[in-house]
């Protein structure tokens, strides 16, 4: 009767498929997309994240497709059926976490506050506790923390020369930055690292992102 109409379908596993009557829920579909296998740190139990992505993640996911259904309707005069599942969209944000698995058979591990691949891109901690993470993912910022805490001669040991030597031998590398870090309270780094153009970012509470200026 209305050819024009776009509607539209949230639901835990889809409108098909073995799965499509059961219950859903955020933490549910967190644990079948492996987003919870990912999350908490190495040799501990699963973690859910802190945030219903789950729920929301699906929303955004609707959201874009209505739109892009709208869109076609405008030129084609055609509505459409959007079947969105939240456990698609969370083996969606698996990202190159899912590539990992499916390019290179291996099994992603928990990443705590670290990056597989990058071992410089990870949390630490200041003299006074608290905590800020680092992501210097290129040569410059790379060089940059350690003119930073100090550590220039790190910049042509060959053991840290280039990404995937860093990678290998992070264990001795993650020491001597952590040493480094904690003698000096947090706040003392980042306008540091700032200055050298690494990216930086103190780990606030919630009472303190939502108080950001």
């Amino acid at each position: 009767e209305h050819p024009g109409l776009v509607w539209a379908s949230i639901s835990g596993f889809g409108q098909t498929g073995p799965d499509r009557d059961k219950p859903a829920y955020d933490m549910i579909v967190q644990a079948l997309s492996g987003v919870m296998s990912l999350t908490g740190e190495e040799g501990r139990p699963a973690v859910r994240l802190g945030i219903p992505a789950g729920d929301t993640v699906a929303g955004l996911y609707a959201t874009i497709a209505i739109n892009a259904a709208l869109a076609d309707r405008e030129r084609t005069g055609k509505g459409r059926i959007v079947d969105v599942a939240m456990l698609d969209c969370q083996l969606a944000m698996l990202s190159y976490q899912s590539a990992y698995s499916l390019i290179a058979g291996v099994t992603p591990a928990p990443q705590g506050a670290k990056h597989d691949s990058i071992p410089t891109y990870r949390s630490f901690r200041g003299g006074d506790g608290r905590e800020f993470v680092v992501t210097a993912n290129t040569e410059r910022m790379w060089q940059g923390l350690c003119r930073v805490l100090g550590l220039e001669s790190l910049i042509d040991d060959e053991r840290f020369q280039t990404g995937a030597s860093r990678l290998k031998n992070k264990h001795a590398l993650w020491e001597q930055l952590e040493s480094a870090f904690a003698t000096q309270a947090a706040a003392h780094w980042i306008p540091l690292l700032e200055e050298h153009s690494v990216p930086v970012a103190l780990i606030q509470s919630v009472p303190e992102a939502l108080a950001h200026a």
